[in-house]
């Protein structure tokens, strides 16, 4: 029977080159099916890199202590931003179905994007930090739940969600100062509203879920009143589902669905794949690759507009050509 003599030394039928890429669900799963090692590997540096951070927000959140809240985030932000462009560059080349060996691009990933990752990293996790620290004190009632203040909080967490898949994506794939990385992002956050919105919303409820099952339900069973002692307990039981989630694959499943959105937008842009492949191609022949510098959208606006000007003055040039070397016609 198959099931029990598969023959996985028999060739099968390959897949044409030309096969579409799946989308949606079925990509999802097809990413997921075949790289889960990978996702594995690199998710479990993440878990180990968030523990500082998150110890710090724990504890943060059980003395209400606003320094040790803040600090840690900033702290457990550089911390975890190298593994964090590690995990990107991971999904993204599984992604692109790029071949390789983890280990070896996972290292060379972090040797490159360590050191340009920790400002990223540390402002981010300030702004979670602050974040997480507004719906704690909303919920024990110490932060009025005004207008004003769920405004604030609403367009903090929308604004975070919007660019930073943006701006990991760029740290990891192209080479870049962090200014221009930063605003590329928001200009793909501005000019690609409705799926930075998508990704803000998937992110807002996904990391809300979790840090409401591993943070704020067992601290609540100690810190609130009786009735909500009741709904903590109940979330408190959930709890070890979401924490294998996080030690498995929690990193990766959020970073593979923000990036099915983030990367064709930025190909579209950029033409980003199109280089990888000519790099590899290279790679492959023994040959040296010289890509072209990628610098900021308004850049790449720029030269396009340059180019638009020079066909301009190369049309009017010929003109001017065609005109002299007309005869002047007289009359007999």
């Amino acid at each position: 029977m198959g099931f029990f003599n598969p023959h996985y030394d028999r060739p099968g039928p390959g897949v044409n080159k030309n096969t579409p890429r799946k989308k949606g669900f079925a990509r999802f799963f097809e990413v997921i099916g075949r790289d889960m090692s990978s996702f594995f590997k690199a998710n479990a540096i993440c878990c180990v890199c968030a523990l500082p951070g998150a110890i710090a927000l724990f504890l943060g959140l059980l003395s209400n202590s606003i320094l040790l809240i803040m600090g840690g985030g900033m702290i457990g932000g550089m911390i975890l931003a190298p593994a964090w462009t590690g995990m990107h560059d991971t999904v993204l080349r599984s992604l692109r179905d790029e071949p390789g060996y983890w280990g070896v691009t996972y290292r060379k990933a972090m040797k490159n994007n360590w050191k340009q990752s920790l400002l990223p990293g540390a402002i981010v996790g300030l702004l979670i930090s602050l974040q997480v620290l507004m719906i704690w004190f909303l919920i024990l009632g110490i932060l009025p739940a005004t207008l004003p203040t769920i405004i604030i909080l609403v367009f903090n967490l929308l604004i975070t969600g919007m660019v930073t898949p943006f701006l990991w994506s760029q740290l990891v794939l192209m080479d870049m100062k962090t200014f221009l990385v930063a605003k590329n992002s928001l200009l793909f956050a501005v000019f690609k509203a409705p799926k930075a919105l998508l990704m803000a919303v998937v992110q807002f409820l996904y990391w809300g879920a979790m840090v409401l099952l591993l943070f704020v339900s067992p601290i609540a069973l100690v810190s609130l009143s009786d009735d909500m002692r009741t709904l903590a307990s109940v979330l408190v039981m959930v709890s070890p589902v979401a924490l294998l989630l996080m030690i498995t694959l929690g990193f990766a499943v959020i970073t593979i669905i923000c990036q099915m959105i983030t990367f064709p937008i930025l190909d579209q842009v950029m033409h980003l794949e199109e280089r990888f492949v000519a790099r590899r191609e290279a790679e492959l022949r023994g040959e040296e690759f010289v890509d072209m510098t990628l610098h900021s959208l308004a850049d790449e606006r720029a030269a396009a507009a340059a180019e638009e000007e020079d066909e301009e003055y190369e049309d009017d040039d010929e003109d001017e050509e065609a005109d002299e070397t007309e005869e002047p016609v007289t009359e007999s």
